[in-house]
């Protein structure tokens, strides 16, 4: 039965991993794109093995990540890597994408439309709206992530803890990417644990 399952699924892997190897702009990508996790999907050429399904099963928590990165510039990736090696340690599904608030309103939409992520970390700097606007979209929990720019990130630090009544937005310090994920893991164990 597995090597059925795995049989039929081999044809979509395998175009997955066509695409992402042609794709090289995209930033690192859940479990699809991960340099700890790529040695997993290049078992796809041994069809019927466990490590296959689980390739698979991988890839397709991405459609429900339970953390979503959401970076405002390309710019800003060097603090979502802070992030990205936590969860990546601690085995925890997330999706990452540069989206700008200002510059791309419709496509961030649509994205938080699609997620449904459990906890969403907002990376910004400057005026830094991305984190407020997720917010103001979403019931999930929004932890902002400052980025240092141009005023050392106090103009992207007063932006997001100066949120107005009803947009809640748990802030973290200036490039603090690192503690952003510990925050988003300690917000998905008490959930975890509030289902038991």
């Amino acid at each position: 039965m597995k090597k059925e399952r795995a049989m039929a699924r081999l044809g979509s892997i395998s175009s997955l991993l066509l695409h992402h190897a042609t794709i090289k702009k995209l930033p690192r990508v859940g479990y699809t794109l991960t340099t700890k996790k790529r040695a997993a999907f290049a078992c796809v050429l041994c069809p019927g093995s466990e490590r296959v399904l689980q390739s698979w099963d991988k890839y397709t928590a991405m459609n429900n990540p339970d953390v979503a990165i959401l970076v405002g510039s390309t710019s800003d990736m060097y603090v979502a890597e802070k992030a990205i090696e936590v969860l990546e340690d601690a085995g925890v599904a997330y999706d990452l994408e540069v989206i700008s608030a200002h510059r791309e309103p419709t496509r961030l939409d649509e994205y938080l439309r699609k997620a449904h992520a459990k906890v969403y970390i907002a990376i910004a700097g400057l005026s830094a709206a991305l984190p407020g606007i997720i917010a103001s979209k979403t019931t999930a929990p929004v932890i902002g992530v400052p980025v240092s720019t141009k005023l050392s990130g106090l103009d992207a630090l007063l932006s997001i803890v100066q949120m107005p009544a009803g947009v809640p937005v748990a802030s973290v310090g200036i490039d603090g990417g690192k503690n952003a994920a510990l925050f988003a893991l300690r917000i998905l164990q008490a959930n975890s644990s509030a289902k038991e």
